[in-house]
């Protein structure tokens, strides 16, 4: 990394903890654009629905993108798990359980 690739700092400072990130491991890579694009319009989506006054569907809808989040949650620990966690910084406190397992937790 170069002094001019400030836009990379937050994916390379993440990829300390986990190096799926930065190799572009492909499951790492289908599982955040799924996330990203099924639970943000699931989240718009109820939002829209919330405030337009239907609020029992923007709850289940709601309800959904979290145990879709969980599922995603479940998943990606237990890849690292099976994978021996080989591609996860386990000597770092910092990188381990504020990067790993909190950032992703959330």
């Amino acid at each position: 990394m170069t002094a001019t690739d400030h836009w990379a700092w937050p994916l390379w400072s993440y990829s300390q903890a986990d190096s799926r990130y930065l190799t572009a491991d492909s499951f790492v890579v289908a599982m955040e654009a799924v996330t990203v694009f099924a639970g943000a319009t699931g989240q718009l989506c109820a939002l829209v629905l919330f405030r337009a006054g239907r609020r029992r569907i923007a709850a289940m809808i709601a309800v959904l993108v979290g145990v879709t989040q969980i599922y995603r949650d479940v998943l990606y620990f237990a890849t690292a798990a099976l994978d021996g966690f080989a591609a996860i910084d386990l000597a770092n406190p910092i990188n381990l359980w504020l990067k790993f397992v909190l950032l992703n937790a959330m």
